[in-house]
């Protein structure tokens, strides 16, 4: 056991690293092989990151789901390792967090958007928990004693904006859930008509870009 913790805590940073190559591969791949129910083309201006993987639609949605699946494995020793090293109360709720998203995440793979509500209910859990991990990442990464941190307080530079980023999406999507009179799930509702520029689109992919960003410069400090 003792073993498996050293091991966790030295070598966390590589389990991001490998999370951020497998999930940016895999939907790259899927997103260039994609074409729609009408023949469009994938864009990350009007199309939800989960559209990747709607079986019977996405061409190689077995290709986005299974790297759904292996990043959701690779999150949790990731997160894990990370509250290992930064202690105390603050990184130990970082790491729980971290549990609750990595599974979240690998059940968005097990439920893709085809079965829209266990998938809207898990990608829905996914979003919560990814923006509990960040942010209590990042208040665990400034309360560390000075002179002392296992992670550079810079890092919290890109915490602060994926915790915002988590935050807008999750906000806007529930104001536009309230709002609208089509059949919705969780903070993806049922599609009825893709405007050319769908800001809840942009928003979901805004938190894609920064969880990376947060992951890399992560594993960058911890390396």
């Amino acid at each position: 056991m003792g073993s498996m913790i050293l091991f966790i805590e030295s070598w966390y940073w590589v389990f991001g690293l490998l999370g951020c190559v497998v999930i940016t591969l895999a939907i790259v791949a899927t997103a260039m092989a994609y074409r729609g129910v009408q023949g469009q083309r994938y864009s990350f201006l009007n199309h939800y990151i989960s559209e990747l993987g709607e079986v019977g639609v996405s061409q190689k949605a077995g290709l986005f789901n299974t790297g759904m699946i292996i990043t959701g494995l690779l999150f949790v020793p990731f997160t894990v390792g990370l509250g290992l090293i930064l202690r105390g109360m603050w990184g130990f709720l970082g790491g729980v967090a971290g549990l609750w998203a990595g599974i979240s995440c690998l059940l968005v793979g097990v439920f893709p958007m085809n079965n829209l509500t266990p998938h809207s209910r898990v990608a829905t859990s996914y979003f919560r928990g990814g923006l509990a991990t960040v942010l209590l990442f990042t208040i665990a990464i400034f309360l560390q004693t000075p002179r002392q941190e296992a992670i550079s307080r810079w890092v919290n530079l890109a915490g602060i904006v994926a915790v915002i980023s988590y935050a807008s999406f999750i906000t806007i999507s529930a104001k536009q859930d309230s709002h609208q009179d089509q059949q919705v799930e969780g903070h993806e509702p049922v599609i009825t008509e893709r405007p050319n520029v769908w800001i809840i689109a942009i928003l979901e992919w805004l938190v894609f870009f920064t969880t990376i960003l947060w992951f890399l410069v992560v594993t960058i400090a911890g390396g």
